[in-house]
């Protein structure tokens, strides 16, 4: 395959010596660097006035700089004030007679404080070979490598078969009202046979040593629940049983001491069936036999054992937030707490709410739905892609096991896949299972993984694409 054999010469050559890779950057290189450092220093967070109605200007401008025509590069703000998203065409020859292929990433970041980090996180720093900055896994290395990859492909007069659609949302932690807007109001826009999400999917590894590339083809459901108990309170030093903090204490504790009950789908089915054949452990093991046809009870308790196991096998409810009580000499007349619950994509939220009110089993509760659940449907795994990820991953780690993956948390996908879009995360990333940062203190990329990821996405592309792959 001629293109697995030019981007393996380009993968070499781009790991070699990254010690000193900043002044030896390639053009392309150099500009990926230029675009990832102007999206970390753009404060795109939440409270941040036209923070992302700046970067989607921002990336705009690039892509009318290269060459794009101006009808094909719209930066739309649903709000007055609000957040902005960003959509890009890199039009094809149309020899494939297919809807177009939609790109995703957010260009939006859950804030960072600078004392809570030990570098300041909206400026792209590189050191002991990683970039540090707020965004850099989450999402900009994402947003970055794809507007790269228009750029390069424009540059050398590559003609996909049929169009590429990027969009750039801009509230995809918070409220996702950007993609939200375009699918109703300007739908024709990202009319799509599929999507591609840079914030999901992606590989893993521990260390240095990669442990499986993840194709995510459905999300849990987000919904959320306010927890309140009232009473008449009064004066601190009369203390009396009926207390609504005490009362909100022990139902938190009923609700701490809850499992949901397990349950497979198709994906997840398949991932632990995919895991299993990692390793010869008794983890491995127990995930065989789960995938089996009469699946024992230890095997299941053996992997809830494990945090992220357990969120993939059932929904799962934690309190997340507190409130009560209004001066320190009175009792309390309100105590409330936030409930964020992820539900299995087939979950109830009426059974879920239910079994919150039955499992914190007080008269007085009130429990309240403060962010309604948008359910997902699962998108059917594809042999093309599946096909186009296994050229791409191979160029770093031949014949890595690739499994289907269902996220714990939610992305833009949802939104894409409720449309009527199938949604697959191929994130270019590699994660470090031992070192997660996102959303964190002192959040990091690898250099060379940054610098990979772009080639992984024109890899993926291409193939996709009609791309010379003989």
């Amino acid at each position: 395959m001629r293109i697995f054999g030019v981007f393996l010469v380009a993968w070499l050559l781009l790991t070699a010596n990254f010690a000193h890779a900043q002044s030896r950057l390639s053009a392309e290189q150099q500009q990926a660097r230029d675009i990832f450092a102007e999206l970390v220093e753009i404060r795109t967070a939440e409270g941040h006035a036209d923070s992302t109605y700046i970067a989607a200007n921002a990336m705009a401008k690039r892509l009318l700089d290269a060459g794009f025509a101006a009808t094909d590069v719209q930066v739309f703000r649903p709000e007055t004030d609000g957040p902005a998203i960003l959509v890009a065409r890199l039009r094809g020859d149309g020899r494939a007679h297919k809807k177009p292929i939609l790109l995703l990433a957010h260009l939006d970041v859950v804030d960072a404080l600078q004392e809570d980090w030990s570098l300041d996180p909206f400026t792209l720093s590189e050191q002991d070979g990683f970039f540090y900055g707020r965004g850099t896994s989450d999402n900009k290395t994402g947003a970055a490598a794809l507007l790269t990859s228009f750029l390069q492909f424009k540059a050398e007069q590559y003609v996909p078969d049929r169009d590429l659609v990027l969009l750039l949302s801009g509230d995809e932690e918070t409220s996702a009202k950007t993609i939200k807007w375009l699918l109703e109001k300007k739908p024709e826009l990202i009319d799509s046979e599929y999507a591609l999400n840079s914030d999901s999917g992606g590989g893993a590894r521990r260390g240095d040593k990669a442990i499986s590339f993840s194709v995510q083809a459905s999300e849990k459901t987000y919904i959320s629940f306010t927890a309140t108990f009232r009473n008449a309170g009064g004066h601190s030093s009369v203390p009396v049983a009926d207390n609504a903090i005490y009362r909100l204490a022990a139902a938190l504790g009923r609700l701490a001491d809850y499992r949901f009950p397990v349950r497979l789908n198709q994906v997840t089915r398949a991932f632990f069936a995919e895991q299993a054949k990692l390793s010869q452990t008794n983890i491995s093991a127990a995930m065989a036999d789960i995938t089996g046809p009469a699946p024992k009870p230890n095997s299941f308790e053996l992997l809830v054992r494990d945090p992220y196991f357990n969120a993939l096998l059932r929904t799962t409810c934690v309190a997340t937030m507190l409130r009560g009580g209004h001066a320190e000499n009175a009792l309390p007349q309100m105590a409330q707490a936030t409930i964020n619950c992820r539900m299995l994509p087939d979950e109830n939220p009426e059974q879920v709410a239910a079994k919150l009110q039955e499992i914190m089993a007080d008269e007085q509760l009130q429990l309240k739905v403060t962010f309604a659940p948008i359910a997902g449907p699962i998108s059917p795994l594809r042999d093309d892609i599946l096909a186009a990820v296994r050229l791409a991953v191979d160029t770093r780690y031949p014949d890595l096991a690739i499994v289907p993956d269902m996220s714990t948390g939610a992305t833009d996908g949802l939104y894409t896949r409720n449309a009527g879009i199938p949604t697959y995360g191929v994130s270019g990333l590699y994660d470090n299972i031992d070192d997660r940062r996102a959303h964190g203190r002192d959040e990091r990329v690898a250099v060379e993984d940054f610098y990979a990821a772009i080639q992984h996405w024109q890899i993926l592309l291409k193939a996709l694409t009609g791309g010379d792959v003989d």
